[in-house]
C-alpha cells in the first residue's frame, strides 16, 4: 500500500485527513494486508466449507400450539376492538 492509495481512499470516502493520520493509516492497512496473505498461505485443504459454520448442529424446532390468550393482558392494552388489539399504522404515514 502506498501514500496515493491512502489519499484515494480517503477522497473516496470524504475523509480529510492531516498528514499525521494518513501515515498511520498506512501503516494499518499495511498491516491487515499483510495479515490477510498470511491467511491466504494456510493450508485449508483438510477443512470443509461452512456458510454458518453450524451445519453440523442438529436443530430441535418445537411444535407451534394455537392457545388462547390470556384476558387480562388483552384488558391492559392500549386499545381494543372486539376482543382484537389495536396497533398505530405503520404504512402510510405523513
Amino acid at each position: 500500500m502506498q501514500a496515493e492509495e491512502i489519499k484515494k481512499i480517503a477522497n473516496l470516502a470524504k475523509l480529510d485527513l492531516s498528514s499525521a493520520e494518513k501515515d498511520s493509516f498506512l501503516r494499518q492497512l499495511s498491516d491487515i494486508l499483510a495479515y490477510l496473505d498470511q491467511i491466504k498461505d494456510l493450508n485449508l485443504e483438510q477443512v470443509p466449507e461452512s456458510i454458518s459454520g453450524a451445519e453440523e448442529i442438529e436443530h430441535v424446532l418445537r411444535t407451534d400450539q394455537v392457545e388462547d390468550s390470556d384476558p387480562k393482558s388483552i384488558r391492559q392494552a392500549y386499545q381494543l376492538t372486539d376482543d382484537y388489539l389495536v396497533s398505530p399504522g405503520v404504512f402510510n404515514k405523513k
